[in-house]
């Protein structure tokens, strides 16, 4: 470059150019502004290649900053994220075997607007699509009902009464005289403190004069006495922390059932099951929609 410059010099010693001969300054500009011109041509594709590296860095480490949406709808183990998402209410189910084939499953709205809280018990299984669905599970419940749920319970009613056993005893109203077991339960308010006893109350339906719909009513009776300790809520469901959906329980008020969704016995195939109406659906999806 140097040679080049050199050459370049001396033609410029000998150049005249209308009349205006070139003397050593304006060598020395125009010298100055080729040199200029050279190094930009050198400099430009590097500090444009850093300017892209730069612009991709920020990029992928933007793409970590920001918050994933998808990830805030996962329902998995239902996070604190899509609790704060539930702006009204939200949908608990607790499902109680007693036996194999005795399980009992109740679907409970939880509003902290209104402070309310709405219910109501379903059968085991439902006629849909061609087939019998055990809507036990969670992803078959939301798959048949359109129905989101936040959070299911399995729950024992031998480890309700254990809890029961070791805390404080639960005064319940019972609505009649029955013997079940070893244990006699009389027409009022009675007081449950042991394991046994609480299993027996919750278990027997033979001998009711209301078949399901009479232990439903005792179920609840249980679970309305429990949902308003916060122990219960705590150590059996497990609960983490209590949000302000959890803390609707614990006022003990406001339960409200839905008794004018019908689900209607269906026999298919050897095997007894439900079905729901199209009208009884939509009612049910507007109540426990959220």
């Amino acid at each position: 470059m140097k040679e080049k410059l050199d050459k370049l010099k001396t033609a410029l010693d000998e150049t005249v150019y209308k009349d205006i001969q070139f003397n050593k300054i304006m060598q020395e500009k125009t010298i100055k502004k080729i040199n200029n011109k050279q190094h930009k041509k050198t400099i430009l594709p590097y500090f444009a290649l850093s300017v892209a590296l730069a612009i991709l860095f920020i990029l992928s480490l933007g793409s970590n900053l920001l918050p994933n949406n998808k990830e805030l709808l996962v329902l998995g183990d239902k996070s604190e994220k899509e609790v704060i998402n539930a702006s009204e209410s939200l949908n608990y189910l607790f499902i109680t075997e007693f036996e194999e084939s005795d399980i009992n499953l109740l679907l409970v709205n939880i509003n902290k607007i209104t402070n309310s809280v709405k219910y109501i018990f379903l059968p085991d299984s439902i006629y849909e699509g061609s087939k019998i669905n055990d809507i036990t599970s969670e992803e078959v419940f939301e798959e048949v009902f359109g129905i989101t749920i936040y959070k299911s319970f399995k729950l024992d009613p031998r480890t309700i009464g254990e809890f029961v056993e070791n805390n404080n005893e639960l005064e319940i109203i019972n609505e009649s005289d029955f013997i079940h077991s070893s244990d006699q339960f009389n027409k009022g308010v009675i007081k449950i403190s042991s394991e046994n006893e609480l299993f027996d109350f919750i278990s027997m339906i033979k001998k009711d004069p209301e078949g399901t719909e009479g232990r439903n009513k005792r179920i609840i009776s249980v679970y309305k006495e429990l949902f308003n300790n916060e122990n219960f809520l705590l150590e059996v469901l497990q609960l983490k922390t209590l949000s302000e959906f959890d803390k609707v329980f614990l006022l003990g008020e406001n339960f409200m059932p839905q008794n004018d969704i019908v689900f209607e016995p269906y026999y298919i195939e050897g095997m007894y099951t439900s079905k729901i109406g199209d009208y009884d659906l939509k009612i049910m999806r507007k109540v426990f929609g959220n």
